[in-house]
């Protein structure tokens, strides 16, 4: 059910706690089921959101958008994608930013 074992990509970069971030993308799918989550992480544990999971079929690009407010304790922001049955799954222009 994703995380480690499914493929996919993640990345994460240093975050303020309490501050608000909008991660968004945009994405096209022809069979697979993908998952993409946000959240707090420590070298430990995560603290995660939801942002889609998905077996639709996207013919044109959609994009998705997403708000996520740091947990108290935790300094670094993940994003993660998993590819949960395989397709042909597309994926562009990741952005995370944070909200003044």
């Amino acid at each position: 059910d994703g995380g480690w074992r499914s493929p996919g990509l993640s990345k994460e970069y240093k975050a303020t706690p309490g501050m608000t971030y909008t991660v968004g993308f945009w994405v096209k799918n022809d069979g697979a089921e993908f998952r993409a989550k946000i959240g707090g992480v420590t070298a430990t544990k995560g603290q995660y959101e939801t942002i889609v999971r998905s077996s639709e079929t996207i013919t044109t690009w959609k994009h998705y958008e997403h708000e996520y407010t740091m947990p108290p304790g935790f300094k670094k922001i993940r994003f993660e994608l998993n590819i949960l049955r395989p397709g042909t799954f597309w994926i562009d222009d990741v952005t995370i930013s944070g909200i003044q």
